[in-house]
């Protein structure tokens, strides 16, 4: 599958992913991975810093409003 996804990351939640005990960067691969990150995990990731602001297939456009 030819998926773009486009994440935002906080600072903080850089420093956290450098953690060695981080479990977030794992979590956050394999949902990216699947495309499949329901509005649970996206919950769970944008508590922890970081947003998803699109996903499209490679052959697709995909407007970002940047505010």
């Amino acid at each position: 599958m030819s998926t773009r996804t486009i994440i935002e990351i906080n600072h903080d939640a850089i420093n956290a992913l450098l953690d060695a005990d981080a479990f977030i960067l794992p979590r956050l691969l394999i949902g990216l991975r699947s495309c499949s990150l329901d509005e649970k995990e996206r919950e769970f990731l944008a508590a922890r810093g970081i947003r998803v602001l699109g996903q499209r297939h490679h052959s697709e456009s995909l407007t970002l409003p940047v505010e």
